[in-house]
Formats: structure tokens, sequence, C-alpha cells
């Protein structure tokens, strides 16, 4: 629904005034457009010098870890939302197993959690979530 006179919007936008004001609107937005791409690059930087520690343990017990820390988890939803899943065990699919027991390492082993949090809200340091740990 258009509640406007396009002549009016057209007589407008010709205006000295409209495009002096759409100049300075398109500077503005120039240098944040700059500032930004400097403070993500900075940010990749300053993740690319990260050191990464991982606490090391046998694979059969992290794998437990794994499935115990995603049964628990999805325990959780379960109780709170009743979201439905199927429990974890050493007879699941070795893929999956794989996947749960990277993200356990990732979430549990390492300072990767801690490291997000440092950059959260950083420009360039928005990650995706995932609503599931393991």
């Amino acid at each position: 629904m258009r509640l406007y006179a396009l002549a009016r919007v057209e007589a407008v936008e010709v205006a000295d005034a409209f495009q002096q004001a759409y100049a300075k609107a398109a500077a503005r937005s120039q240098v944040g457009k700059t500032v930004a791409a400097r403070k993500a690059a900075e940010l990749v930087a300053q993740a690319e010098q990260m050191q990464i520690r991982v606490q090391l343990q046998a694979l059969g017990k992290v794998q437990d870890q794994a499935i115990d820390a995603y049964n628990d988890f999805h325990e959780e939803l379960l109780f709170e939302r009743g979201h439905d899943y199927e429990p974890a065990s050493v007879m699941s699919d070795p893929i999956f197993l794989d996947r749960i027991t990277v993200n356990y390492i990732r979430h549990e082993l390492t300072e990767y959690d801690e490291s997000l949090e440092e950059v959260a809200g950083k420009i360039g340091g928005t990650f995706p979530s995932y609503g599931c740990l393991y």
C-alpha cells in the first residue's frame, strides 16, 4: 500500500538539500563499512593467533563422557520443553558418535567457549548458535 504521493517524493529527491544529505549519509555509511571491515580483520587476526590447548584423554573415556553429556543435555531439554530425542550409546552410528565427541572436546576440554565470550558483541564476532552443545 502506498501512502505517499510519488510526484512529491520525486520532487524532494532532486532538491539540493536532499542531495547533500544523501551524499553525507552515503559517506558516513562508507566510513562505517570501512571501520567494520578493519575491526573484523583485526578479530580474525586475533583468532588466528589464539592458542588452542586440548586436555588429552583416552578416546574411549572421552566418548563415554560425550555420550553422558549429550544424554544429560537432551534429558534437560525433554524435561523443559518436551523435546524428544534418541539417547546416544556406544552402539549409536559412528558418524554421530564422532560428531558429539568432537563437540564435547571443543566445549569441555578446550577454552573454546571462553574464547567466544571474549569476542561476543565485537564486530566480526558473531558466531552461529546451534542450540545444542553435544
